[in-house]
């Protein structure tokens, strides 16, 4: 009897130790599938990232004889929401008034905006500066009129003081 309890207890052990290497090398496979050798995946930061979000024109600026006045009640208060998906939304103050779509060239660093509206603003732009601040220059090939626009990154549309 006691050998029967002896060869039942082996039997019971080496029965248990198959399933562990059977699981064991489940999971090594689980493992191998990750870390293949095969190329790693490489997700390209996209040139146009630091653009995408919600701005407001600070203040503009005109060359020549522009009537200062006049340019500043065009821009000031006006915002320029840029999503990743290259659609945008703008408008003045708490009103949103125009849609389309936006595409920037790094190479050149010119951004160009797509209105489904008419508008009076340009729609070709070269961009300076970086972060929270930038400056749209219009003195590209398709916008000579030489207004600069100084954005800042906002967190909520401007309020009309």
């Amino acid at each position: 009897m006691k050998n029967l309890t002896w060869i039942l207890f082996a039997v019971i052990f080496l029965a248990s130790c198959a399933n562990e290497t059977s699981n064991n090398s489940e999971v090594q496979k689980e493992i191998n599938d990750t870390t293949s050798t095969s190329e790693p995946k490489h997700y390209k930061a996209s040139a146009d990232a630091p653009l995408v979000g919600l701005w407001e024109v600070q203040f503009a600026l005109g060359s020549g004889n522009v009537d200062k006045d006049a340019l500043a009640n065009e821009y000031v208060g006006r915002w320029l929401n840029l999503k990743p998906d290259n659609t945008f939304e703008s408008g003045k103050w708490q009103e949103s008034s125009n849609t389309g779509n936006w595409s920037y060239d790094a190479e050149t660093k010119i951004v160009t905006i797509h209105y489904d509206k008419p508008e009076t603003i340009g729609f070709e732009w070269r961009i300076q500066g970086k972060g929270d601040r930038m400056v749209w220059l219009g003195n590209t090939p398709n916008n000579k009129k030489g207004t600069q626009l100084s954005l800042n990154r906002a967190t909520a549309l401007p309020q009309k003081q």
